[in-house]
């Protein structure tokens, strides 16, 4: 569809759902960015961004009023343009239909002159009494003496009024042809302009959609920089997790952890039970003491046996100088 200056509107109408969808896009992408950041989500909205989005906006509507003035300052220049030439044609014509409306003029004027002179010399040789006389009986009492000059005035008139309404009408086909020519002339020049328009638009809309694909790019590879600098750090901090994890006394639940600055004493809110040095030597006293004990347990044995040994020995002693002495 075109526009009175010859404008698309489709295309008019396309390049601005283009720009809306553009604006929702930067939009939306400014949001993403502010949710993403932790630090402004939580502690208030960043005035600096903010700042920033007014003067970009402005700039935009400021670009966006200068193009749609200059678009509108060059549908103006053609359609001055165009009525400058419809208004030189238009008073072309005028001239040279003054010119022809001239000359008929004379020639109809020549014509009538022509007429009366033929006339005038026609009643003066029929009707001059001298001349002709009662005895011609040309001449008769309620006789209309000038019909026939009237009838052929008439037919003279009615034989110009038809060839003036038949040059009257070849001018007005021949007005409606030039007419015409010099509409489709408009038309041709409104269609070339058009297209010239349609090209530059179809070349920037191109331009538009490379700049927007290329943002978009960009875009992408910023989202899987950010995703992929979101990885790592995830996975430093589970890294850093895990060596927490493993190296934390309280985490794990270590024993030494317990231990108080005074000599002999332990912090009771970090008791986790004895380390391993403290069971070890407790052990080792431990297997001292029963070393110990066998080793006493054994030398009892040892000296209860040598004591009965002894006293074996003794009675046997004794039976026998029992028996010697008898």
């Amino acid at each position: 569809m075109v526009s009175v200056f010859g404008g698309d509107i489709a295309l008019e109408n396309q390049r601005r759902t283009d720009t809306k969808i553009q604006r929702r896009r930067e939009r939306n992408e400014a949001r993403r960015m502010k949710l993403l950041n932790a630090k402004t989500r939580l502690m208030g909205v960043d005035k600096t961004a903010i700042d920033i989005q007014i003067e970009e906006k402005k700039r935009r509507n400021e670009a966006e009023r200068q193009a749609e003035k200059a678009y509108a300052n060059r549908m103006s220049q053609i359609q001055n343009i165009l009525e400058e030439r419809n208004l030189s044609d238009n008073e072309q014509q005028v001239e040279e239909a003054m010119k022809t409306r001239a000359v008929w003029d004379v020639q109809q004027q020549q014509l009538n002159e022509r007429s009366m002179m033929q006339t005038s010399e026609f009643e003066k040789k029929w009707s001059d009494e001298s001349v002709v006389g009662a005895a011609s009986m040309r001449n008769f009492a309620g006789e209309d003496r000038y019909s026939a000059d009237r009838k052929k005035m008439q037919a003279m008139q009615m034989k110009d009024w038809c060839a003036q309404i038949s040059a009257e009408n070849v001018e007005k086909k021949r007005q409606e042809q030039e007419e015409m020519m010099r509409h489709s002339n408009y038309l041709m020049q409104v269609d070339s302009m058009r297209q010239e328009m349609n090209k530059i638009e179809t070349e920037q809309r191109m331009a538009d959609n490379l700049k927007t694909a290329q943002t978009n790019a960009q875009l992408a590879d910023m989202r899987r920089a950010e995703r992929a600098a979101e990885a790592e750090r995830v996975r430093m901090m589970d890294l850093l997790h895990s060596e927490n994890i493993k190296n934390n006394p309280m985490l794990c639940e270590a024993r030494d952890q317990a231990k108080s600055v005074i000599e002999g004493r332990v912090r009771r809110d970090h008791w986790k039970g004895m380390s391993v040095s403290q069971l070890q030597a407790i052990q080792a006293e431990n297997y001292r003491v029963i070393m110990e004990k066998r080793d006493r347990d054994a030398r009892e044995r040892n000296a209860e046996v040598c004591s009965l040994f002894l006293f074996l020995f003794s009675l046997l002693l004794f039976c026998l100088f029992s028996l010697f002495a008898v």
